[in-house]
């Protein structure tokens, strides 16, 4: 007998892309097109308010990731400014 899978777990196999992928380069989707699970019309941005919600902490840690990628972005190849930059990431995380 195979189980229904739970809405978590289809979002984090299928969607967890809207977390790890760098925001920069999500490429969004606002044409609705059929979710067999869900059973409804959904697009790119339904999808992120679903996975978003999966637990309250997870708006934050990817506003804390993307935070790092812009503090790599930014300080890339030049180390006078990391040491500075990394201590400032450091205190706000």
């Amino acid at each position: 007998m195979i189980l229904p899978k739970s809405d978590k777990v289809y979002l984090l196999q299928n969607y967890r892309w809207l977390f790890l992928g760098n925001r920069r380069d999500i490429v969004y989707h606002a044409e609705m097109e059929m979710d067999n699970h869900f059973r409804h019309y959904m697009n790119s941005y339904d999808y992120e308010k679903l996975f978003m919600g999966l637990h309250s902490d997870v708006r934050e840690l990817r506003d804390l990731k993307e935070m790092y990628v812009e503090f790599n972005d930014r300080n890339a190849g030049n180390p006078d400014t990391i040491v500075k930059g990394l201590d400032k990431l450091i205190v706000h995380y």
